[in-house]
């Protein structure tokens, strides 16, 4: 009787562990995937994923016009004959990137370092106040989102915000930014100082834009322009370029 039960306890206890141990394999990801819950880590996953919102950033290939006056083409153009059509839906409406910005952001506390997380979410949102000056510009107003949403979310749906509500969430990431972000000098990365000069450049904007437009707010953005921009050219090391007889076409001359 006691040797019986004592193949009846060891056949519970050898249950009982296969359980535990398929629990285990059950709970594993597979390991051919990302998954949001395990990534961002470590810092080189994290750098890799915002290298992505540099593509924001304008190159050399997409400024100018070729319909400038400087050069001959030998076709009249449409702007010109008066036979450009508008489309019925134009360009500029993307929210992709915004929504990779927020999904970033979502899930950065991933990350254990308290000062990595600083260092690229000072890059995502840097990125994101990019994103949204860019919008602004073109639309004005438009519906501010710092979540990332899926295609059968509502909230896709929802009206514009108001030109103030979004400027001052532009104002606060850029804070943040400049707050959180490296004081080093980098030609290729983001630091406090390009958050700050995008910063001089967004108030500018909006405080012209409402002085000539008539709209009440125009000398609280100009002041904070004249300020952000007094405290980069006194404290960022930066200085106007003076190199060379010719500095101003060598400094735009020049792709490198």
């Amino acid at each position: 009787m006691k040797t019986l039960n004592i193949y009846k306890y060891l056949l519970l206890s050898v249950a009982i562990g296969l359980n535990i141990s398929c629990d285990k394999m059950l709970d594993k990801l597979p390991g051919d995937k990302l998954y949001p819950e395990t990534y961002f880590t470590n810092e080189q996953e994290i750098k890799l994923f915002t290298n992505k919102f540099y593509d924001l950033i304008p190159t050399a290939e997409t400024l100018g016009k070729e319909n400038a006056d400087v050069i001959i083409i030998n076709e009249l153009l449409p702007e010109i004959s008066g036979q450009r059509v508008v489309p019925a839906s134009g360009g500029g409406w993307s929210f992709s990137t915004l929504r990779d910005i927020n999904f970033y952001l979502e899930h950065a506390e991933n990350n254990p370092n308290e000062q990595v997380r600083e260092k690229y979410n000072s890059v995502a949102r840097f990125f994101r106040a990019f994103f949204y000056f860019e919008k602004l510009k073109r639309f004005g107003e438009v519906p501010w989102y710092d979540i990332a949403l899926n295609s059968n979310d509502p909230e896709i749906y929802k009206p514009r915000d108001s030109r103030e509500f979004v400027v001052q969430k532009i104002l606060e990431d850029l804070d943040y930014a400049i707050e959180n972000g490296p004081a080093e000098k980098s030609l290729y990365r983001i630091t406090k100082w390009t958050a700050m000069a995008l910063k001089s450049r967004v108030t500018l904007f909006e405080g012209t834009f409402r002085k000539y437009h008539q709209i009440e707010g125009a000398n609280k953005y100009l002041e904070i322009c004249a300020a952000v921009s007094g405290e980069f050219i006194n404290t960022s090391g930066y200085s106007i370029y003076k190199s060379g007889d010719k500095p101003y076409f060598d400094l735009f001359s020049t792709f490198s």
